[in-house]
């Protein structure tokens, strides 16, 4: 159970002494020998850089047994009494110093949390004058650990996890150590891959954080673990290192051909099985370039656990044949299977929901993909550029609405029953200058008696039109454009409407643009300017009529404007004199509304 940290003020306490109110159990720092001053000396939670305390002079810090903690600044925290503070740069805790509270215990033990934050280091001195400690217990979390905390060990055993700092500063300094209190900080599978495995102390799962392989007799198929020393193993993240090193370690995995993903891990980080997405980096004098250069085959074990995959997982695995996904994955995360050009087939599993963006861009000779009915969402450019793909899945399905939509073979094998209404195509056309829109359905839903069509403002929620009809394709007459249209279906069950769940909306666009014009001539005579446009086809086919504009050249002055003209020869009459650019755009009517286009190019003209 976690403890609430509570503080009392310095002004508290005075305002306490001056009425007679008397403070029990009042606690102070305790000052070791060699560095105290007078009485009123206590550690501040400065350092002068070389890890010795400050003490400061005029002050008492005091801190009362009715709180289970209390502090003496903002990153000062006392618990059970230890004297933490907290490290401004590394966000965790540091042990400083301990209250009276510990002057006559004979364990110790440093917590690896205490509230949120964790316990990642132990200042020298910090026990310095506890002559009564027999053993002191240091979780791994603790990373910056000195043998200097006791002013000797002598009778004092250091109870650690094996790898961790406070382990190997025992083994260094000949400090009595005893490992079977903690799981060991992390752990080098020496007889199977020579995964390392790394003890997360907040969560006390492992994650299996870098391989050891090297000159292998034959191709090697990782199997990576599910528990190590009764700790699960929940995630794989080889550029995680957790500050472990060891001589020799090799990032680049020729030898891999297989890896095998039991059913505990719950996550793969970004990138893992990319040779190409992390970064090459030094060691000495040499790049290292990591990742599974030569992989053809990934398997994820079957099992109820959910995994998390991120970005780019498979992304540069140019050997890759043969990916047994379970239905634990229940997304393909964005640019999943990126540049991977020997994946041929891919089978996706029952209750996989959707399909990232980019996820299969790359897999360029990929024929055959499986995509299950649980599959209801799918990014636009998830299949870009791969044209010898036939997709197969349930008849009826999203997975099919999609391929329709974006002309990718599908084949059904077998048929489910349709829930609701798939949009495949919303085609517009201007006709005598007003828009109608014909929206087509994958199919008819079964036993559907009509269907409701909705067309929808750019917000994609608020209703500008609702239209009845009969079948499953429907023109929309005079309509909007730039806005959305939404569908469902309808039957009669024991004489009430029952309806479908609505479609996903489709866009209502269609693109409208006038012809270009082209001015030709510009000149004036006396106050009249006359101006020619060029017999631009473009233009008088596909323009309902043009505005144009002789402009001042200055801030000041008059301008004129012509609009709707038709032909390409006119005239300005009784302009003032004065320095012009003529420039014209043409124009379409479409529903009422005029929709331009470009801008001509200008003429300069002088009236004198």
């Amino acid at each position: 159970m976690k403890n609430k940290l509570k503080a009392i003020s310095i002004s508290s306490i005075i305002f306490l002494c001056l009425f007679s109110i008397p403070i029990y159990g009042a606690e102070e720092f305790t000052v070791p020998e060699d560095v105290q001053g007078n009485e009123t000396d206590v550690f501040s939670s400065g350092d002068n850089g070389s890890g010795d305390y400050i003490l400061e002079e005029g002050h008492t810090q005091v801190f009362t047994a009715e709180t289970e903690a209390a502090g003496t600044d903002e990153n000062i925290i006392i618990y059970n009494g230890i004297v933490y503070e907290e490290d401004e740069y590394e966000d965790g805790l540091t042990v400083i110093g301990y209250t009276e509270e510990l002057r006559g215990v004979s364990k110790i033990s440093i917590p690896v949390l205490v509230g949120e934050k964790v316990v990642s280091g132990m200042r020298k001195e910090c026990f310095y004058g506890l002559e009564n400690v027999e053993a002191i217990e240091v979780p791994g979390s603790v990373t910056r650990f000195t043998s200097g905390i006791f002013d000797s060990w002598e009778g004092i055993t250091l109870f650690c996890s094996e790898r961790s700092s406070a382990y190997f500063s025992a083994v260094r300094n000949g400090i009595t150590y005893d490992i079977s209190a903690f799981p060991p900080s992390y752990v080098i599978d020496e007889s199977e891959n020579g995964i390392a495995y790394v003890l997360n102390w907040e969560t006390m799962t492992y994650t299996a954080a870098s391989l050891e392989l090297r000159n292998l007799s034959e191709p090697k198929t990782v199997v990576y673990k599910d528990e190590i020393a009764g700790y699960p193993v929940t995630s794989i993240d080889t550029g995680k290192f957790f500050g472990v090193y060891y001589e020799d370690q090799v990032f680049r995995f020729d030898d891999v051909k297989g890896i095998f993903i039991p059913d505990g891990i719950q996550e793969l980080a970004q990138g893992e099985i990319s040779p190409k997405l992390c970064y090459d980096f030094e060691v000495g004098d040499d790049i290292i370039e990591w990742g599974y250069v030569n992989l053809t085959s990934v398997v994820f074990e079957e099992g109820e656990t959910p995994i998390k995959l991120h970005k780019y997982t498979f992304s540069n695995c140019t050997s890759l044949k043969e990916v047994k996904l379970s239905s634990r994955v229940r997304e393909l995360p964005p640019y999943m299977f990126v540049e991977c050009p020997a994946l041929t087939e891919l089978e996706l599993p029952e209750g996989m929901t959707k399909i990232g963006e980019g996820a299969l861009q790359g897999a360029s000779n990929l024929k055959s993909l499986y995509i299950p009915s649980s599959v209801t969402e799918i990014a636009d450019d998830a299949m870009t550029g791969l044209t010898k793909l036939t997709v197969y899945g349930k008849k009826n399905s999203y997975a099919e609405y999609y391929c329709k939509t974006h002309e990718i073979p599908f084949k059904a094998e077998g048929s489910i029953e349709q829930e609701k209404p798939y949009i495949v195509s919303t085609k517009g056309e201007l006709k005598k200058r007003w828009l109608y829109f014909t929206v087509d359905l994958l199919r008819e839903m079964d036993g559907a008696e009509g269907y409701e069509y909705q067309t929808l403002l750019k917000d994609g929620k608020t209703v500008y039109r609702t239209k009845k009809a009969a079948t499953a394709s429907c023109v929309l007459a005079k309509a909007p454009n730039d806005i959305y249209v939404r569908v469902r279906s309808w039957k009669t069950e024991d004489g009430k409407k029952v309806y479908s769940e609505w479609s996903d909306p489709a866009h209502l666009y269609l693109e409208v643009k006038a012809g270009d014009m082209v001015l030709k001539k510009a000149a004036a005579s006396g106050r009249k300017v006359s101006l020619t446009f060029a017999a631009n086809a473009n233009f008088f086919k596909e323009s309902d009529g043009f505005d144009c504009r002789l402009q001042k050249t200055v801030s000041s002055g008059t301008s004129y404007v012509k609009r709707n003209q038709k032909y390409r020869n006119l005239t300005f009459t009784n302009v003032k004199p004065g320095t012009y650019i003529a420039k014209a755009r043409a124009y379409k009517l479409v529903n009422g509304k005029k929709v331009y286009g470009n801008l001509s190019n200008t003429i300069r003209v002088v009236v004198k």
